[in-house]
């Protein structure tokens, strides 16, 4: 907080750049990435797999399509922080010891997931019946239908609210604090118990946040852009 003396004036956010306050949320803001990157990474394997499985048309699929809709379905409907403290709670019982780190990165990737599901399936349903039949026409086999003349005109449906989506999660990394992950806002939550600090601290997670949010939101406009252009 801003301290007057007779002739010496404390800043507000001194007690931030102190040896060790920003290094601290400067780690946190890396545990942070890595927790987005692999939600991101995870969300969009597992988008991709069941997403196909959502569309593909076969009689094998029937028993596996069932299995993802009850995964989109149910996971789309539960608020991630319940999803996290329940997957704490579950390895807690269990017995198994692995890092809160682990549980959280499974937790936001098997959220991820659902979410990216969906969105694969609808850019992927967006596309004209006739650009399949075309394709079968051509003696194309499922995988070539779908990299050659699907996938390119589907991304161009799937990346505007994928974009929105990561951007969401990366955000919601902070609700990850709640089983005492360091990332951003429990890094924060310290530094301001520690040095009674409030508004410097959360300002400056406040732009840590948008620093990793925003070369995001950039590189998604710009393939719109291109997406648009080739189109």
């Amino acid at each position: 907080m801003l301290k007057s003396g007779r002739e010496n004036i404390v800043f507000l956010g001194t007690e931030l750049f102190a040896p060790g306050n920003f290094n601290f949320l400067l780690l946190a803001a890396v545990v942070t990435i890595e927790l987005s990157l692999i939600a991101i990474a995870a969300g969009s394997i597992i988008g991709l797999i069941f997403g196909l499985i959502r569309t593909v048309q076969s009689r094998i699929l029937i028993v596996p399509k069932i299995i993802v809709i009850f995964y989109v379905e149910s996971f789309r409907r539960v608020p991630l922080l319940v999803l996290i403290l329940l997957s704490f709670f579950a390895i807690a019982v269990s017995g198994f010891e692995v890092s809160a780190f682990f549980v959280g990165s499974i937790a936001i990737s098997i959220y991820a997931g659902a979410y990216m599901t969906e969105n694969i399936r609808a850019g992927i349903e967006a596309i004209r019946p006739q650009q399949w039949d075309a394709a079968k026409a051509l003696g194309m086999t499922v995988f070539q239908q779908l990299y050659y003349i699907i996938f390119p005109q589907a991304m161009r449906i799937i990346i505007p609210p994928s974009t929105g989506f990561f951007l969401g999660l990366i955000k919601d990394t902070s609700l990850i604090s709640v089983i005492e992950v360091v990332e951003i806002t429990y890094a924060a939550h310290i530094i301001r118990y520690k040095t009674a600090e409030s508004f410097s601290v959360f300002a400056a997670a406040f732009f840590l946040y948008f620093v990793i949010c925003y070369p995001l939101s950039k590189l998604g406009s710009y393939l719109e852009r291109r997406l648009r252009v080739h189109d």
